[in-house]
């Protein structure tokens, strides 16, 4: 006797912009800005956190990049940060993307 359960999540894109600033203000700026539960667009997770250089970022969680795509973060961001006369320094992605999902899938021979 016993009970299997298994469950699957849609893709989360781990998405962060990273500032040319060491000033927390605008960074916390920014991701409130995009976050969802604080009037953002939806399926948006954002925090600002310290990177190791020193400098902040934006670190988000894209729910579902399909509605709400990077690009639009990354504008929102741009235009927060640009307000304080702060610049964009990298935007990055940590993790697979969706297509990276699926060719790596192919690749293994897993699905067509």
């Amino acid at each position: 006797r016993g009970v299997c359960c298994c469950g699957a999540v849609t893709l989360v894109l781990n998405y962060n912009i990273r500032l040319a600033t060491t000033d927390k203000k605008v960074a916390a700026a920014a991701a409130k800005a995009v976050r969802t539960r604080s009037g953002g667009p939806p399926f948006v997770e954002a925090l600002a956190l310290e990177h190791k250089s020193g400098n902040y970022e934006v670190a988000c969680n894209l729910l579902s990049p399909a509605q709400t795509p990077p690009s639009l973060v990354l504008e929102m961001v741009r235009a927060v940060a640009s307000e304080a006369g702060v610049e964009v320094e990298e935007d990055y992605t940590i993790g697979f993307t969706a297509t990276e999902v699926l060719q790596q899938l192919r690749d293994e021979g897993l699905i067509r």
